[in-house]
């Protein structure tokens, strides 16, 4: 049996001095799976930093679908806006997961910023990776077909929080199929069809919906031509 480790740190670059911020002027909280930080409308009061764990990012559309915008992971921030602008929440966050956070009072983390100027380097580094994966999603979106999407989904998270044993990678969160789709924008139905056609493939499997990488370079061949690589 493979023993998965830990959760790894995004792989993008160190926030060490953000880190060491919240550690230092932060709150420690726990949160157990399905808990609401925030959600539409609500005032921003607080700004958090996940130690471990992780939060999706959601909001809901007219007919009520579930469409989730972000998943975060350790030593990400959670939302950045309300740093820089005067607004309530546009999206609910919630833990997939049994996650630990620390948190500062808002105005207290804006003080702690300008006595920090390097701190706004982080966090602008920050939202410039957060634009490059919104470009590249659009760009995957418009040009790939369902499986190409789903690949690529799974491929970008388990570049970013993927747990390796030998030569898999295990996703440290559990999703489902309605999960899946409320990601890439599919329907549940095309997204079990697609699940269906990468395991057949080879290049995962799923565990309690957990979802094992097994072979890498396949997934990215995937993520790349779609249905053409596995027809």
């Amino acid at each position: 049996m493979l023993n998965f480790g830990v959760i790894n740190p995004p792989k993008l670059f160190t926030m060490s001095g953000l880190v060491n911020l919240f550690k230092k002027h932060g709150t420690l909280m726990n949160t157990k799976k399905g808990r609401i930080l925030f959600g539409v409308d609500d005032s921003p009061t607080k700004i958090y930093l996940i130690k471990s764990g992780t939060i999706k990012i959601y909001r809901y559309t007219e007919d009520g679908k579930e469409v989730m915008l972000h998943i975060h992971g350790p030593n990400e921030l959670i939302t950045i806006s309300p740093i820089f602008k005067e607004m309530d929440h546009v999206a609910y966050a919630e833990s997939l997961i049994e996650t630990d956070l620390y948190w500062i009072p808002l105005p207290q983390f804006k003080d702690l910023v300008k006595e920090s100027p390097s701190i706004l380097i982080e966090i602008g580094k920050a939202l410039a990776d957060n634009w490059d994966e919104v470009e590249d999603k659009i760009e995957a979106f418009v040009t790939h077909d369902s499986l190409g999407r789903l690949a690529y989904v799974i491929l970008k998270l388990v570049n970013k929080y993927g747990i390796k044993n030998r030569n898999k990678s295990k996703l440290p969160f559990p999703l489902t199929h309605q999960e899946l789709a409320n990601l890439t924008g599919m329907f549940r139905e095309t997204i079990s069809i697609s699940m269906q056609e990468l395991k057949k493939a080879k290049i995962i499997s799923i565990d309690k919906h957990y979802v094992i990488i097994e072979n890498k370079d396949k997934l990215e061949n995937a993520a790349r031509s779609g249905k053409r690589f596995i027809s």
